[in-house]
């Protein structure tokens, strides 16, 4: 009896087993880097959809540089988090809308690396109307800058398909 007191005794004290379940693992980590990424670097404790409201609000006064900044905080957090990939196609296309509106360095330059940020949703190959429409306007711009038909004759596949896809 003595011996099983010990033995008991001895199991209670030792720490919790850590879980052989891969999901608990996996959901654990998850868990974590929620908590982590609770506070972005500012120290400030706003969450995904703050940061996202902040930069909606930003982009509606036309404070393009304030709205990319949260972008790019809230790609951050999407990048990290499983449960919010699905946010990444809203924040490119967000980003991308914010980079040609910025007109800087220049409204060329603008439009330009705004095509290069949404070149990551693959314009070409999309069939999302939103991903569509901004490459269309980015290549409409374009065309009107530079008068190359190129850029139009993509502005009006882009739009066409964008059409279609919406019936």
């Amino acid at each position: 009896r003595q011996q099983l007191t010990k033995i008991v005794s001895g199991l209670l004290q030792l720490e919790t087993p850590p879980t052989d379940s891969p999901v608990f693992t996996f959901l654990e980590e998850e868990l974590k880097k929620d908590k982590a990424q609770s506070t972005n670097g500012e120290g400030s404790s706003d969450s995904f959809a703050t940061i996202m409201s902040k930069a909606e609000k930003a982009r509606k006064r036309k404070d393009f540089a304030a709205a990319l900044a949260l972008l790019d905080v809230a790609k951050g957090f999407a990048l990290e988090n499983m449960t919010l990939k699905s946010s990444l196609n809203t924040i490119v296309t967000q980003q991308a809308l914010c980079t040609y509106q910025l007109k800087e360095p220049n409204p060329k330059q603008a439009l330009l690396d705004a095509l290069v940020i949404l070149e990551e949703l693959q314009p070409q190959q999309s069939a999302d109307i939103e991903v569509l429409g901004l490459s269309g306007a980015i290549h409409k711009r374009l065309f009107e800058l530079e008068n190359n038909t190129e850029n139009l004759d993509f502005a009006i596949q882009c739009y066409s398909k964008g059409f279609n896809i919406k019936g």
